[in-house]
């Protein structure tokens, strides 16, 4: 982790102790995985949300081509970190402009096929970025990981470059069943379980990662079940705005957080569709914001990639 505070090294002395093993004070007891479910539903035919205007704004283009994966800043207002699947960078991108303001160059970190990034609170309480290098297009990785940092700072001065060290965690995983290619992690703030959807050419096979995860040894993932569509690319939770958003190719997928369900359970329930025009020839990555959400393609075809938002529906 990345400590800003007086306190960093009783911090760091905790965290080597515990670091992987403790539990937050929001843990709760564990619960008997429920047995795999496979929820059938014409995802063709769901109803379309009216939280949100049925359009998408061009916020700008990223002068990035191959982004592929977002999530909204906790430390930087109105700011958007973004990765690219090549090199061990963040991107900090201005969510009103697309513009990236600053790149944070991640040192001793590899960058084998970063496909997604979530935010999340880690075992310190503190704002944490989850990095996944879960790509896996050839089906030959077998040990995948996710990288468990301390959001930086915002560093967003005349110098837009910044070199860091970043303190990590390296989650290793194995899927239970067999190699997956996989885009799309998200955490729950509230157990700091990581679930991870697999990108497959029928079902998207969910995949649960729970706290607390080994950082010694790779850890087997539980396989809670499918969802009835394909080619799943990128997927956000938040639990303050009560959503959770999962985006294919060409559709994007909305279910309504419920206190007493817990996310394993909504998931699988039916969900409805949010708004997606225009749709993305090659659109990998989608993000909440607190007033909505954004996607953002990679460049196909010389069509420029383009940050859009959609906005939700005032009362």
């Amino acid at each position: 982790m990345i400590f800003h505070k007086l306190n960093v090294v009783l911090y760091g002395l905790i965290f080597l102790i515990a670091g992987c093993f403790e539990s937050p004070s929001t843990k709760e007891e564990p619960v008997e995985t429920p047995d795999p479910r496979e929820p059938v539903y014409d995802y063709y035919s769901l109803k379309i949300s009216d939280q949100y205007h049925p359009m998408g704004i061009p916020v700008g283009t990223v002068a990035q081509n191959e982004i592929s994966g977002l999530a909204w800043s906790r430390n930087c207002e109105d700011r958007i970190w973004a990765i690219n699947d090549n090199d061990p960078f963040l991107f900090l991108l201005d969510s009103g402009t697309a513009e990236i303001v600053c790149v944070y160059h991640m040192e001793n970190v590899s960058n084998t096929d970063w496909e997604a990034i979530s935010i999340g609170k880690g075992i310190d309480e503190l704002n944490t970025l989850y990095i996944a290098d879960i790509g896996n297009n050839n089906l030959t990785r077998i040990k995948l990981g996710i990288y468990r940092i301390s959001e930086p700072e915002c560093q967003c001065d005349s110098v837009k470059t910044h070199r860091i060290k970043p303190d990590f965690d390296l989650l290793e995983f194995v899927y239970p069943d067999g190699s997956h290619d996989a885009e799309a992690i998200f955490v729950d703030d509230e157990t700091l379980d990581i679930y991870i959807i697999s990108k497959e050419k029928s079902r998207s096979g969910v995949y649960l990662f729970p706290y607390p995860q080994n950082c010694d040894d790779p850890d087997t993932l539980i396989y809670l079940g499918s969802l009835p569509f394909p080619f799943t690319v990128d997927v956000d939770y938040s639990i303050e705005e009560g959503i959770l958003l999962l985006k294919t190719y060409d559709q994007i997928f909305l279910w309504e957080y419920a206190t007493d369900k817990k996310i394993f359970d909504l998931i699988f329930d039916t969900p409805v569709n949010a708004p997606y025009n225009p749709i993305e020839l090659q659109g990998e990555s989608i993000c909440i914001s607190p007033d909505g959400y954004f996607t953002l393609s990679e460049k196909v075809f010389d069509i420029e990639p383009i940050l859009y938002r959609y906005n939700r529906k005032l009362n």
